[in-house]
C-alpha cells in the first residue's frame, strides 16, 4: 500500500472523531514509513488530545481512564517533560509507588531541574 492512502485515511477519522480508527491507520503507515514528517504531525495531534484527556480525567477523579491516556500521551510525545510527571501522579495516585518513581526518575533524566518530579521522589521515600 502507498503511505499517503493511511496518512489522509487516518485524518479522514481524526476529523470524524474517531480517534481509535486514527490511530490504528497511522500505525500501519508507521510500520510502512516511521520517518513520515506527515506521520509526526499526527503523532503531535494524538499527544495533545491523550495529554489533555489524561489531565482532565485526573481531574474528574477517573485514575484508571488517567493512567491510560497519559500512557499514550509519552507515547506519542517521549520527551515531554509535564506528561511524564503528570503520568507519575497519577500512579501516585492510585497508589502504584513503583511506576510512579519510574516516570518521575524519566522526568528527571529530561529535566534535572524539575522541582515538582524531586518532591514526587522524596515523597516516595518518606
Amino acid at each position: 500500500m502507498y503511505t499517503p492512502n493511511f496518512l489522509n485515511l487516518g485524518a479522514a477519522y481524526s476529523r470524524l472523531d474517531d480517534v481509535r480508527s486514527a490511530e490504528a491507520v497511522w500505525d500501519t503507515a508507521r510500520s510502512l514509513d516511521p520517518n513520515s514528517t506527515l506521520l509526526k504531525q499526527y503523532e503531535q495531534y494524538l499527544f495533545d488530545l491523550y495529554y489533555r484527556s489524561g489531565l482532565k480525567a485526573g481531574v474528574d477523579k477517573d485514575n484508571a481512564k488517567a493512567i491510560s491516556d497519559l500512557r499514550k500521551a509519552v507515547r506519542y510525545g517521549s520527551l515531554k517533560v509535564d506528561a511524564w510527571y503528570n503520568l507519575g501522579g497519577a500512579y501516585f495516585t492510585t497508589g502504584d509507588t513503583a511506576e510512579a518513581r519510574t516516570c518521575w526518575e524519566r522526568t528527571l533524566q529530561l529535566d534535572p531541574r524539575n522541582m515538582a518530579a524531586q518532591q514526587g521522589l522524596a515523597a516516595l521515600r518518606r
